[in-house]
């Protein structure tokens, strides 16, 4: 089986997947503070037996929360010390856009947006395989450049929080969507074992695109 975890959110998840990419489990965490709270809990109680039936993990690596990135990486690479085991990485983006694709009535590319305050966002824009569109790689972009280059394709669905920023009314995926899934999570990550090689989940770091608060308030630079 594989394990998923997606805290990128303010309501993160987890999920077991069985090798066929079927749904075994999947329990939503509700709120940031549960992130911290129930994350090793919820987790243990999902595999009562224990983890040797676990196969591989799969982290949403951001961008997204600050410290609920570094609360899955964290868990994550606490549970790779004792069970090491072949770890996916997969962006937030790409969860967020697989959850509202799921649930779209047609095939779309999906422009996933997450808000990353001060009127940017995190943007990535998926094709209808979920492939993410080359000319426009992932990252922070100001919400007025992404309205103004996208905001009128009719081929284009949008997604996640950072919807309202940007300020697009039409072609918006339910407001039910905007928030990455740990299924959708574990889907991705299967689909992505049958072309790569998994990792030592203490490699993996989350991906942030911008510097938190208190690193800004000290002077450190992005780069």
């Amino acid at each position: 089986m594989l394990l998923a975890i997606e805290t990128s959110s303010r309501s993160g998840s987890v999920a077991l997947l069985r090798p066929n990419g079927t749904i075994k489990t999947y329990v939503p965490l509700a709120t940031p503070q549960d992130h911290a709270q129930r994350l090793a809990p919820t987790v243990q109680a999902m595999l009562p037996n224990g983890f040797d039936k676990i196969e591989a993990f799969a982290l949403s690596i951001g961008p997204g929360s600050f410290t609920g990135l570094r609360i899955g990486a964290a868990f994550l690479k606490g549970l790779g010390v004792v069970y090491p085991r072949p770890t996916f990485a997969i962006s937030s983006l790409e969860v967020l856009a697989a959850t509202a694709m799921a649930s779209a009535k047609s095939k779309t590319s999906c422009m996933a947006v997450i808000d990353a305050r001060r009127g940017n966002v995190f943007a990535a824009l998926f094709g209808p395989d979920l492939v993410p569109d080359p000319t426009f790689p992932e990252g922070l972009y100001p919400a007025a450049l992404i309205k103004e280059r996208f905001g009128a394709r009719e081929d284009v669905l949008w997604a996640g929080d950072g919807v309202p920023v940007v300020g697009v009314t039409e072609r918006v995926a339910d407001q039910a969507s905007w928030t990455p899934r740990a299924d959708q999570l574990g889907l991705r990550a299967v689909v992505a074992q049958q072309t790569r090689v998994g990792v030592d989940p203490i490699e993996i770091a989350p991906v942030y695109h911008q510097l938190s608060a208190a690193e800004e308030s000290i002077g450190i630079r992005a780069v």
